[in-house]
Order: C-alpha cells, then structure tokens, then sequence
C-alpha cells in the first residue's frame, strides 16, 4: 500500500526525512463565532416554542433534620408489613417528628394511658 497510514498521504516536507505524520495531528479547529445572546431571551423563545426546562423542579419534601446524639444509641431493627410501615411514615411525618422521637412519644403516650 502506498501513502501514508489509512489511505491518508504524508506532507510533503515529511516524505523527505522518510517519516509519516499523523494527519489527525496537523488539524486545527476554527472557533466559531457567536453572537452573546442572553438566558433570558433565550428561555423565552424556548418557552414560546414549548419546550421545557430540564432542570429540577424545587420539590415540597422536607428533609429530616440531622441531629447529633446527646445518648449512646442503638438500632431497633423491626419487620413490619408494608401497610403498617407507610402508616408510620405517615404518622411520623404528621407530628414533625423523627423516627426515634416518634416512638418515644407513642410509648410516652401508652405509659400515660397504663396510669389512668
């Protein structure tokens, strides 16, 4: 085969000393040239033309506060059935509380009631 690697030819300055340069190696990249548009107007030609922001919506969920333990603690490890375990969530969720502090309160409250 003659030529230079995959049917490209050798520069002729490099076919002189006998080496082949790599074709890919010579290329230069011509920048375009852009007009500054701004996001704005951008956003506002995308949403008359309905398309739709990709970015995250804000959601509603609050997360639970991270607190650092006063006491050791240990885990609790309990199975429950998938309805009773979205009812805790629930419930959990209702009061503001954590897990933890959810569980105190309901064995508070039972104690409360063992008394009366």
């Amino acid at each position: 085969m003659t030529g230079g690697s995959f049917g490209f030819q050798p520069i002729e300055a490099e076919k002189e000393e006998n080496s082949v340069v790599d074709p890919a190696l010579l290329f230069v990249p011509k920048p375009v040239d852009r007009p500054h548009i701004p996001l704005a107007q951008l956003d506002a030609v995308a949403a008359s033309a309905g398309f739709s922001s990709r970015e995250p919506v804000a959601t509603q969920t609050r997360r639970r506060r991270r607190t650092v333990p006063k006491l050791p603690q240990r885990t609790l490890p309990i199975r429950l059935v998938e309805d009773e375990y979205q009812r805790f969530l629930r419930f959990a969720d209702q009061l503001g509380m954590t897990y933890s502090e959810t569980v105190s309160w309901l064995m508070d409250e039972a104690n409360n009631k063992t008394r009366s």
